[in-house]
């Protein structure tokens, strides 16, 4: 996967 990917899977799980 991209880095981008992964930022946006951190952003998005940090929200939960």
């Amino acid at each position: 996967m991209p880095e981008s990917v992964i930022q946006l899977i951190m952003v998005i799980s940090s929200q939960y």
